[in-house]
C-alpha cells in the first residue's frame, strides 16, 4: 500500500500539495514558482461559473505559500486579466536610518506577480489561467496591446485636438 503523498505525486487527482519543505517555500526560487504554477494549473483545470470561483481557487493555492490575495471586483463580465503584485509572508512596512518610511504596494520592493485570466469558454464555463512570474514573464504574457498605427505623437496633435481635450 502506499502512502497518500505518493499517490499525490504520482498524479493521482489534481489537488494541490506543497511537497517543499516549508523552509524552502521561497517565491525567488525557480523550483517553488515552477511547483506553485503546476498547482495553479491543477485547480483551474475544471471550469467555474464565474470568474470569482477561480480566483478564490486560486487565492487558496496561494495562501498555502503565505501569499495573501487581495479582493477584486473584474470589470468586465465576459474576459478579462487581473495583474496583482504579490509579496510572500505579507507587505514590507517600515523606515530606513535616514527616516525614508516604505509604504505597502511599493514598487521598489515588488519582484513577484500574479497574473490572472479569464474567459467564457465554448462549453458556457468560464476558463481561467493563472501564474506567478516575475516583471520579464509579465511583459512577455501581456505583451503589447496598444498597436503602433493608434498611437499620437504630441507632435502630431492638431489645434483641433486640443480644443477637444482642454476641459471646460
Amino acid at each position: 500500500m502506499i502512502k497518500f503523498r505518493e499517490f499525490i505525486n504520482e498524479g493521482g487527482y489534481n489537488v494541490p500539495v506543497v511537497s517543499l519543505d516549508k523552509e524552502k517555500v521561497n517565491l525567488s526560487n525557480k523550483s517553488t514558482q515552477n511547483e506553485i504554477n503546476r498547482n495553479l494549473a491543477a485547480v483551474l483545470s475544471s471550469g467555474s461559473t464565474n470568474p470569482y470561483g477561480s480566483w478564490i481557487r486560486v487565492s487558496k493555492v496561494l495562501s498555502m505559500y503565505g501569499i495573501n490575495l487581495p479582493k477584486v471586483m473584474f470589470q468586465d463580465a465576459e474576459e478579462g486579466e487581473e495583474v496583482v503584485e504579490i509579496q510572500q509572508f505579507g507587505e514590507r512596512w517600515g523606515a530606513s536610518l535616514d527616516g525614508t518610511v516604505s509604504q505597502p504596494n511599493d514598487v521598489e520592493y515588488t519582484d513577484y506577480y500574479l497574473y490572472f485570466s479569464y474567459g467564457i469558454g465554448e462549453s458556457g464555463f468560464y476558463e481561467s489561467f493563472a501564474t506567478v512570474t516575475d516583471e520579464e514573464g509579465l511583459n512577455g504574457l501581456i505583451g503589447d496591446d496598444v498597436d503602433e498605427a493608434d498611437e499620437v505623437l504630441p507632435d502630431e496633435i492638431t489645434p483641433e485636438d486640443q480644443l477637444e481635450v482642454t476641459p471646460q
